[in-house]
């Protein structure tokens, strides 16, 4: 099979471009031929990018619909006869859009993905003057017609819509009752393998993440923190922050009354949580982190606050990891406590995360792949 993949930034960013990357060097392993082609280039950290992956940059770096990129991409697929394009940014619809015009008349096939989690944007209202001051009752009404009117727009133009879990589908399907649903799918996301040993754990705490309140919701991390620093008992243990954003300047302040923290800022994660025994995650909403399994992976236990649909695909309460209620600070503090006084269950959940995290590999993820390009094309899945 000929796939392109659509995305705003590659090789390093976030989620989106790890999963494109992920899937493109399992998939030119192989035998497809895989492209990529985005708006930017970003290289801050040494990335792995199979050399048979060929990629390819739009001349005007806006994922806007405009003459200039809707010829380029036009010209790449039917060089390269592309039997399949993925496109990966969702939202905003911009790249939908444009992935829709430029295929007409070329045969390619489009599979649209949305990675994040369905009506997020109702966690918290934008900081724009305009809206910030519209009351609730006008705001989530209008907010949730809008999210859903242009997933539905997506969803038409497309030859299937991928989500992240299956409970999305399910979200989706109830919320948009009375419409036909059959292009619709789930596929979690790959995690690439990590090499190296995670028994090297240290009396560390860990957040990773963009640093952009109120999505993240760092300031529930740091005020986690303050609690349990100021505890004779927890002397010896330490919090680092791995991530940038808006907020880095104001992260600066909101630590600098507080002890052994670290800003680490934009950093490949894999050393720290190597490290680290817990991660910590206090997220308005995600869709499926790779944070998380990336942290499960080498050994680190998280402690959730459970704010989006996917984290029991992820984490099992006791087993693999802590669940605790969505904003619940004096929760979420007793169980990183109880945690941090527990060496041996934690080593324990550890054990667990390791093995249960494989279920994210690339191999099982990327055959799921390959038998919905199958049923796009009208194929025969492949045999394994």
């Amino acid at each position: 099979m000929k796939i392109l993949y659509v995305l705003d930034v590659f090789p390093v960013a976030g989620g989106a471009e790890t999963v494109t990357r992920t899937l493109a060097n399992e998939l030119v392993a192989r035998g497809h031929e895989v492209h990529v082609v985005s708006f930017r280039e970003r290289r801050d950290i040494e990335v792995f990018v199979d050399p048979r992956v060929r990629e390819h940059r739009f001349p005007v770096p806006s994922p806007k619909l405009c003459r200039e990129n809707t010829s380029f991409l036009r010209g790449l697929l039917l060089e390269t006869e592309t039997d399949l394009i993925v496109c990966q940014s969702l939202p905003p619809l911009d790249c939908n859009t444009l992935c829709h015009v430029a295929r007409r008349g070329t045969g390619a096939r489009l599979v649209q993905c949305y990675h994040g989690a369905l009506l997020y944007r109702l966690k918290y209202k934008p900081l724009r003057p305009l809206l910030r001051h519209v009351p609730d009752w006008i705001y989530r009404p209008w907010k949730t017609w809008r999210e859903i009117r242009l997933m539905n727009r997506a969803y038409d133009r497309s030859d299937r819509l991928v989500l992240l879990s299956e409970s999305y589908v399910r979200q989706y399907a109830e919320i948009c009752q009375g419409r036909d649903l059959d292009r619709l799918r789930a596929i979690p996301n790959p995690v690439p393998s990590e090499n190296g040993s995670s028994s090297d754990k240290q009396r560390k705490l860990l957040f990773v993440g963009r640093l952009q309140e109120p999505v993240k919701r760092l300031r529930f991390v740091l005020e986690v923190w303050r609690r349990l620093s100021q505890r004779e008992e927890n002397r010896g243990w330490k919090l680092a922050v791995v991530g940038d954003g808006p907020d880095m300047e104001a992260a600066k302040g909101w630590v600098s009354t507080l002890e052994r923290v670290s800003l680490e800022g934009f950093q490949d994660p894999a050393s720290y949580y190597r490290e680290a025994s817990i991660l910590l995650m206090t997220s308005a909403f995600e869709g499926l982190p790779m944070t998380l399994i990336e942290a499960q992976r080498l050994g680190c236990v998280p402690v959730v606050m459970d704010s989006f649909l996917s984290l029991r695909d992820i984490v099992d309460d006791r087993d693999n990891g802590r669940i605790v209620p969505d904003g619940d600070l004096d929760a979420f503090t007793d169980v990183v406590q109880e945690l941090m006084r527990e060496p041996l269950e934690v080593e324990r959940m550890a054990a667990r995360a390791r093995l249960t995290s494989r279920r994210f590999d690339p191999s099982p993820v990327a055959d799921r792949w390959e038998d919905l390009f199958a049923e796009v094309l009208g194929e025969s899945p492949r045999s394994r």
